[in-house]
């Protein structure tokens, strides 16, 4: 068996490759082209990938973008890992475990601050990675806002590139990590055969929403203003034709999280977003400059022991600073365990406590 980076030769096999694997767990004439259009239909997807091969046959393929974020004044690299595909009959004879060294390799040489994936946790702790990254699923159900006068708004499907354009607009406004870019925002949107609604009043654009291809859950939802909230939630519900639907929100979205925990029948947390970290000092300072974007944090000094090594972290004013010494706590952690605890999707909006949140919109990943 051998691992090399691909090439551009490489690109029909690899899309053959991982729409085999995946079809299997996801449905029939599942295809990579469209849910994931921002990678998979242009011609130098090849670069950032890895494949496996035997007897020159390309039997499994795994992706690695890196990408970028600035957040005021703090830079950070991080990189996507996705598409992580083998064909079922060569499946358990190590393959993925080859391609995720290669891309540890790639990460390494990088200088990536840490590295995230979605999936089954069971397939990817031996590697290092650990569920952190959380989303809110609320359940509305239509009787809990049958009273609501929805007939100013209208819903319909997006028609011409205008609109497209406001929605972005609409995200830009929203977004707390804004990682698309306006061309390919609404091809991203419709990933994974989601249908795509624009929210309008007085014929004016005033929110959007994406649909899962079951009608099931909204994956996406941002409006211009909170003024109309519940008549436009009523308003999508009678859309749908559904007595109930899921919104999915980003915890970043802390508005609508409290604006839809009050219409809710229930919460869940879904933790998939997994995250391997190699400088964890970068990490931390680029993901608490985003939450600062959602709440204020109190001033305070935490000492911790992760991993035989003593950091003392200061909030002063809002900023974060990181020293590492000699510092004695009796708060002793592994990595993942550190992860675990101040990632806290119980206490994420608690400004009194040195905890974070990090996620990203589905159409957001690789």
């Amino acid at each position: 068996m051998e691992v090399r980076k691909a090439k551009e030769t490489d690109n029909k096999e690899i899309i053959n490759v991982a729409n085999r694997s995946f079809e299997r767990v996801r449905y029939s004439g599942y295809d990579f082209k469209i849910t994931m259009p921002a990678v998979y239909r242009g011609k130098d997807f090849f670069k950032y990938h890895y494949v496996c091969e035997e007897d020159r046959q390309i039997v499994a393929v795994a992706g690695n973008l890196i990408r970028d974020i600035k957040i005021n004044k703090v830079f950070s690299k991080f990189s996507n890992i996705g598409t992580v595909s083998t064909l079922p009959s060569y499946q358990g004879k190590g393959c993925m475990s080859l391609l995720m060294k290669e891309i540890d390799k790639e990460n390494i040489k990088n200088n990536i601050d840490f590295s995230i994936l979605t999936g089954d946790r069971k397939r990817y702790n031996h590697f290092g990675f650990e569920k952190v990254g959380f989303i809110f699923k609320l359940n509305i159900n239509k009787r809990l806002i049958e009273n609501q006068n929805y007939k100013d708004i209208f819903i319909s499907k997006v028609v011409n590139k205008n609109e497209i354009s406001e929605m972005y607009n609409i995200y830009l406004k929203n977004s707390k990590l804004t990682l698309r870019d306006e061309e390919n925002f609404y091809s991203s949107l419709k990933s994974r055969k989601h249908e795509i609604f624009l929210i309008k009043k007085d014929h004016s654009v005033i929110g959007y929403y994406a649909l899962d291809k079951n009608g099931e859950s909204i994956d996406e939802f941002y409006l211009k203003e909170f003024t109309f909230f519940e008549p436009i939630i009523s308003a999508i519900l009678r859309k749908t034709k559904k007595e109930k639907i899921y919104f999915t929100i980003n915890p970043f979205d802390k508005e609508y999280f409290y604006r839809l925990e009050r219409l809710s029948e229930d919460i869940n947390i879904i933790d998939d977003l997994q995250i391997k970290v190699y400088n964890l000092e970068n990490m931390l300072k680029t993901i608490f400059e985003l939450n600062k974007k959602i709440k204020d944090f109190k001033n305070e000094s935490y000492i911790y022991n992760i991993d035989g090594k003593s950091y003392k972290i200061t909030i002063k004013n809002n900023k974060l600073k990181i020293k590492t010494g000699n510092y004695s706590s009796k708060n002793t952690y592994s990595l993942t365990q550190f992860l675990r605890h101040i990632f806290s999707p119980i206490e994420c909006y608690d400004q009194n406590k040195l905890s974070l949140v990090f996620a990203l919109n589905y159409a957001d990943l690789f």
